[in-house]
């Protein structure tokens, strides 16, 4: 310890080839240049605590790999507001006095070195007793267990929550349906269970809900579409969810992604999803779903053409046992890829289906489909993967295929198709990746 006084001439920082800087426990001040770490690349440690310093902390100075455990004399920042040390390769617990600087508003120790070490330990329970201003609380892709403090409620002001990718077990507390003003709740990737609580209908200001890749069971609530009118994103896949869809769903005009894929979903797929104009990804995928009319085409789908938005259309692996309508040519002009496998399909592959220009991946294997494949299927030029196998196509196989420049990906396995056809493909027959099996 010295007993400096007056600025850091800012010449010292023009030393390229120093390695630390250590001017703690003086009395200087003033403010750091803000091109500091333009002018000392090789810096590895600056150590200016306990001065009277002031101003802004330069742009440049970013903390990539900070290792170590945070230290506990951190709650003594008594001022602070933000803090934010995520993409580093912390270990260690969380220090409980970081939570209590109740000036804190933004909290970030998201992803520290995922692999062998990170941030671990549990949540104080008291965790937002001393935090009443925190508005962002980032802690996700660590290692963090226990299950999450009912205290949590607390935090009145707080915005997102964003905790996915740890190991949080246990139900998630029915308290956090008090935190009116939040926006973003991101609990995906743990291994929570129970139900998603029923006093998550107070969250009226809920844009993004994740819940996904947990153990979370029960139906959605009925009124789920008419308590978070302003929700954009579900995201509830590879639960153990069961029951129907609620119709309400129907009524979130703003959704633009709703992924309920991997769950035990019955009954009908709702023809109202199409009042859903907004929606670009309907994940539907994995579950028992079915269609209304079990002797017709498949309505909800010439229901989906109101939706002007849609890019993904995954709905494989649920047995809807329906006929697709010649209408799926007037999805979304946009719609990039379809994932209709093992869903126990029937009769044709539409023409209409040409149509779909924007095309990029058609999955229609593993079906009862039959008669032959569109000629009009040569005009999707954007079509990067194709599968048809395990049906019950037969017929020529159209030239046109021959023409698709950026397909790499076809698998016509495992139908009906004359060998001699498949002559026609031409240079496709080089491709590792195709598939050409005529059905014994």
């Amino acid at each position: 310890m010295n007993n400096l006084t007056g600025s850091i001439p800012a010449t010292i920082f023009n030393i390229s080839s120093l390695l630390n800087i250590s001017l703690s426990y003086n009395s200087l001040s003033g403010s750091l240049p803000m091109n500091i770490c333009n002018t000392n690349p090789k810096l590895k440690e600056l150590n200016l605590s306990s001065n009277h310093l002031s101003g802004q902390i330069p742009n440049g100075l970013k903390f990539d790999q900070i290792t170590g455990s945070i230290p506990r004399g951190i709650g003594e920042l008594v001022e602070l507001r933000r803090l934010s040390l995520q993409n580093n390769s912390l270990t260690g617990e969380i220090p409980h006095s970081l939570f209590n600087i109740s000036s804190l508003k933004f909290l970030n120790l998201a992803v520290n070195n995922l692999k062998d070490n990170s941030l671990s330990g549990s949540l104080p329970m008291d965790i937002c007793k001393h935090l009443p201003n925190l508005q962002g609380l980032y802690l996700d892709r660590n290692q963090l267990s226990g299950h999450l403090p009912a205290t949590l409620s607390l935090c009145g002001e707080l915005l997102s929550l964003s905790l996915f990718y740890n190991k949080f077990a246990g139900s998630i507390p029915r308290e956090l349906g008090n935190l009116s003003k939040l926006e973003q709740i991101h609990l995906g990737r743990n291994s929570f269970t129970g139900t998603i609580p029923p006093s998550f209908g107070n969250l009226t200001a809920l844009h993004y809900l994740g819940l996904g890749e947990n153990n979370i069971q029960g139906s959605l609530p009925s009124g789920i579409g008419t308590w978070l009118p302003d929700l954009e994103e579900i995201y509830i896949g590879a639960n153990q969810f069961s029951g129907i869809i609620p119709l309400s769903i129907s009524n979130m005009s703003k959704l633009t992604v709703l992924d309920i894929s991997g769950n035990f979903f019955t009954g009908y797929v709702p023809e109202d999803l199409g009042n859903l104009r907004q929606t670009p990804a309907a994940h539907l995928a994995g579950n028992q779903l079915t269609d209304e009319h079990l002797t017709s085409e498949l309505a909800f789908l010439t229901s989906l053409t109101n939706c002007n938005s849609l890019r993904k259309l995954w709905i494989s692996g649920n047995p809807l046992k329906g006929i697709i309508p010649n209408s799926l040519g007037n999805l979304s002009i946009s719609l990039e890829s379809i994932y209709a496998g093992d869903c126990q399909l029937r009769g044709t592959i539409p023409t209409g289906i040409s149509n779909l220009t924007n095309l990029i991946d058609l999955r229609l294997d593993d079906n009862d489909l039959t008669g032959l494949i569109p000629t009009s299927s040569g005009w999707l030029q954007k079509l990067q993967v194709l599968y048809f196998s395990q049906n019950q196509i037969h017929g020529p196989i159209p030239s046109g295929l021959c023409h698709l420049a950026n397909l790499g990906f076809l698998d016509l396995s495992s139908n009906n198709f004359p060998e001699q056809s498949l002559a026609a493909l031409g240079i496709l027959l080089y491709y590792e990746a195709s598939i050409f099996t005529p059905m014994d």
